[in-house]
């Protein structure tokens, strides 16, 4: 179990198997993009004309979300905005998605997408400490890690 403190109040996080999920993605290459400070980040709006996206069948099948997830902009924060046991790393990457709404009707796990689902994120945190990165995780963790990007 990962304890998160968000608001002092506990969760369990749970892993699902890679094979639980049909995860694909592809992010193309980036030409005129837009990079702009924000006053408290640097921000780069990713180029609409290029294939940006993740699908996750367990989006769909676990929140009745929509399946597939368009990617606008990506962010980096010096200093972590998320911990890891209540520790800051040096860098994160923050990924910013907006769902399609697809329905997928001719799916077998088909339901209804919640269209108050506003959107999807990925953060990855970077820390130029190897030891303190890799101290914890399981050489299968740091495959999942490594077999993302």
């Amino acid at each position: 179990m990962i304890t998160i403190d968000r608001t002092a109040r506990e969760f369990e996080y749970v892993v699902y198997d890679a094979e639980d999920d049909e995860l694909l993605k592809t992010y193309d290459n980036q030409e005129d993009i837009t990079v702009q400070w924000t006053g408290t980040t640097t921000q780069v709006t990713l180029n609409a004309d290029t294939t940006n996206e993740f699908s996750s069948t367990l989006a769909r099948t676990l929140f009745g979300a929509s399946k597939t997830y368009i990617a606008d902009y990506f962010e980096f924060h010096s200093g972590s905005e998320h911990t890891i046991n209540g520790e800051r790393l040096d860098l994160e990457l923050q990924v910013y998605h907006t769902p399609t709404g697809d329905t997928d009707d001719d799916s077998a796990d088909s339901v209804d997408v919640d269209e108050d689902f506003l959107g999807g994120a990925i953060a990855v945190l970077f820390s130029s400490n190897e030891d303190e990165v890799t101290a914890d995780l399981t050489s299968a963790e740091i495959d999942i890690i490594d077999t993302f990007f």
